[in-house]
């Protein structure tokens, strides 16, 4: 992939994942966003994208956007395994390993998601601050001048004169914070993104094949969530619980469902129609724009979800995600049924 020495759009949906929707001989996907309920279309270059949105800050260029530099390493890494897995080719160890960092990364590094870590770092500032206000008040007013000497020399502030009662009051109004800026949710993102990634290339993985006819959509949160056994609520809904598997569809006629069983091996399944429109319905129901080379299925997806004119915020577990998707992959203790 060619890009910029320090490019400032940053495509949190691959371009060499979107051109896999194409249809033949096109150049352009169909897009919708249901906030807005409209249609139109774009290139592959004009969707899915921020500008800066991976870029730190307060930094030197050569490392304010090593980490987009990074993802596009990535991709140009998985792209070609991908291919092979579309083709229903085998892939090495070291394709593999692309694959499990690239989906790993995937389903952290969207918006929506990044989103969720802002604000996972929000609330665990918070309760740094209320730990912070309670020791404060229990300390002695020597023990409090010293921890003000300590900040300012360790900090390079002024000497400060403020009182023990002015900080507890302003904590408590919670006009002070902790450090939570865009470096620490980058870091965040690289971090849990790398962690799941290592758990998906030790856990079974099918490739899920369409029948001639009939499509997968992709959207700006690309990977989402399904349980192929009874997930456990005590240990959550996420992408490493138990019971859930993550489907990542890459290709118009081919989606990876990396699921929960705990076995390296790759499988290759066509599937009916019926899951399909399962998968299609999920994803878009945790969508907020919807890609697609087919109007009508992206029409046909609206309609059906009542997705015009309404807005998708993912909670942290998705459990109001699962408990929908449960009624539509299960019947019972029946399973997904792919066949091997």
């Amino acid at each position: 992939m060619v890009m910029a020495s320090n490019p400032k759009r940053h495509h949190y949906l691959p371009q060499t994942i979107q051109r896999n929707f194409l249809a033949e001989g096109e150049s352009k996907l169909w897009y919708y966003d249901r906030k807005k309920d409209k249609y139109e279309q774009r290139t592959p270059k004009g969707l899915a994208h921020a500008r800066h949105l991976y870029s730190y800050i307060n930094l030197e260029p050569e490392q304010r956007y090593s980490l987009e530099k990074a993802f596009s390493t990535l991709e140009d890494k998985a792209a070609p395994a991908f291919l092979k897995l579309h083709k229903g080719q085998e892939i090495d160890s070291k394709e593999h390993h692309a694959i499990s960092e690239f989906v790993g990364m995937q389903y952290f590094r969207t918006p929506p998601k990044l989103g969720i870590i802002t604000e996972l770092a929000g609330r665990a500032s918070k309760y740094s601050i209320e730990n912070m206000r309670t020791e404060i008040k229990n300390m002695s007013d020597e023990a409090f001048l010293k921890f003000i000497d300590n900040y300012n020399k360790n900090s390079g502030n002024e000497p400060s004169k403020i009182t023990k009662a002015r900080l507890i009051k302003t904590l408590l109004e919670g006009t002070i914070t902790l450090n939570n800026d865009k470096n620490l949710q980058l870091k965040t993102l690289v971090d849990v993104g790398t962690s799941l990634g290592i758990g998906f290339s030790a856990r079974e993985w099918i490739v899920l094949h369409t029948k001639p006819g009939s499509e997968f959509i992709t959207s700006d949160v690309a990977v989402h969530l399904a349980p192929d056994g009874k997930p456990a609520p005590n240990t959550g809904f996420g992408p490493a619980s138990p019971g859930m598997a993550v489907i990542f569809p890459f290709a118009k006629n081919a989606a990876l469902m990396i699921t929960s069983v705990r076995r390296p091996i790759i499988i290759h399944s066509e599937f009916g129609d019926e899951f399909l429109a399962h998968a299609n319905e999920g994803l878009a129901r945790v969508s907020g724009e919807l890609y697609s080379s087919n109007k009508e299925l992206l029409e046909k997806l609206v309609q059906k979800g009542g997705l015009a004119k309404t807005t998708f915020r993912p909670t942290f577990d998705e459990a109001q995600i699962q408990k929908i998707a449960q009624k539509h992959f299960f019947e019972g203790d029946s399973q997904t049924g792919t066949d091997n």
